[in-house]
């Protein structure tokens, strides 16, 4: 029996039309062309610009990548670059936004034939003032006059994710103020899960335009999780004091080096601390993580959530604090290697609490912590003698109760 009358045939022509005939979107990213012959082709002129077919122009947008094109190739695309043509056409672009070979071809475009004749999705921006000298200046100028911006990119087919549509985006962030900005929050998002290469400028103005309690959780998570957390001026200093006396210290935490190259110190900061706050009150009961915003937001020096046993670990660098969400207090643990470990409060030892800590001098591995209060007080008392931020003087402390 012929494989034409087969139920397994026909998936694999589904599949053979889904890889002929690409969305617009996914055109410039996975379609392949063969420039070389396709120029050849252009240059002998044995051919009728009516007649090309769908592929061969295809194959013509292409082909507008290499260095130089024949003049032929440009004006068969100006004459014919109409409906699912045109719109490959804008496609490609926008993943190569200063080709002048396609900037060309809009130009032709727009010189021989009028906006109606246009798709208003595919390449209707062309007839902006001066696009094909400044596109993205252009295009961000004739959509911010006919309204909201994040409305309007869809309406003109701007990929998201493109390196035009991320210029476009980054015009927005840059000339916003904090209202423009906040009702603009959702490109501001995708932005920050999407864009390549940004402009450490754009992410700059967006985290000095607001305070700690004004910013985008998404667009900030999204950062944080693309990107990662370079460490602190605090840390970095302690991380090269370690490495000055001993010769040997290990990185604080993985990171996009390449990325926060561009950024200023004041402005990694102010992520890093978000990225503490979003934590603490995102995993912790209020009257615990409290405590740890007002008092010791700069001494964390990193803050991890095992999603699966659901336990933040508050990282203090020669003590860490963990916190599983339901017990009324939270664990101290002494040595801070052991306590990356913790899957469960069941699984230690803790008898001993802050108020032995402060008032029997009592110190074990692992030790309870209560927010509620006079332990509350003692909780505090004790993490600033641990971190140094206070002397020892615990065998007063009972006289100054």
């Amino acid at each position: 029996m012929s494989d034409l009358y087969t139920p397994a045939y026909f998936p694999k022509v589904i599949d053979g039309l889904k890889e002929r005939f690409l969305y617009k979107t996914e055109f410039p990213l996975k379609r392949k062309g063969d420039a070389k012959k396709t120029i050849s082709f252009f240059e002998s002129g044995a051919f009728a610009e009516e007649t090309l077919t769908g592929y061969q122009l295809e194959e013509a947008i292409l082909s507008l990548k290499s260095e130089t094109v024949p003049e032929s190739l440009t004006r068969a695309l100006v004459k014919r670059a109409g409906g699912r043509i045109l719109g490959l056409l804008w496609a490609v672009f926008q993943y190569d936004y200063k080709n002048p070979n396609i900037l060309k071809v809009f130009e032709g475009i727009a010189k021989t034939r009028g906006m109606d004749k246009v798709p208003n999705k595919d390449g209707r921006l062309i007839y902006s003032r001066n696009f094909c000298g400044e596109p993205v200046k252009a295009a961000f100028q004739a959509m911010q006059a006919q309204g909201a911006l994040r409305k309007l990119l869809p309406d003109f087919g701007i990929i998201p994710g493109s390196p035009f549509w991320r210029d476009i985006v980054s015009e927005l962030i840059l000339a916003a103020d904090k209202e423009t900005l906040r009702k603009n929050f959702s490109l501001l998002e995708q932005f920050a899960a999407l864009a390549e290469d940004i402009n450490p400028k754009v992410i700059i103005h967006y985290l000095d335009l607001f305070d700690q309690s004004g910013y985008s959780t998404e667009a900030n998570k999204r950062l944080v999780e693309r990107f990662g957390l370079p460490p602190s001026r605090k840390e970095e200093g302690v991380f090269k004091k370690k490495l000055e006396k001993d010769g040997e210290a290990k990185e604080i935490r993985e990171y996009d080096k390449a990325f926060w190259a561009g950024y200023p110190a004041e402005t990694s900061e102010k992520l890093i601390l978000w990225n503490k706050l979003y934590m603490l009150t995102t995993y912790m009961d209020e009257r615990k993580s409290r405590l740890f915003i007002d008092e010791f937001a700069d001494d964390i020096k990193d803050i991890r959530y095992d999603g699966e046993n659901h336990i933040v670990k508050i990282i203090f660098g020669d003590f860490n604090v963990i916190d599983d969400g339901v017990s009324e207090y939270s664990l101290y643990c002494r040595n801070p290697m052991l306590s990356l470990n913790v899957a469960s409060f069941s699984e230690v030892d803790a008898r001993k609490s802050a108020r032995d800590f402060m008032v029997e001098r009592g110190e074990d591995d692992y030790m309870q912590l209560f927010f509620t209060g006079v332990d509350k007080m003692y909780v505090k008392e004790m993490l600033n003698i641990l971190l140094g931020k206070s002397n020892d003087y615990r065998n007063e402390w009972e006289t100054r109760l």
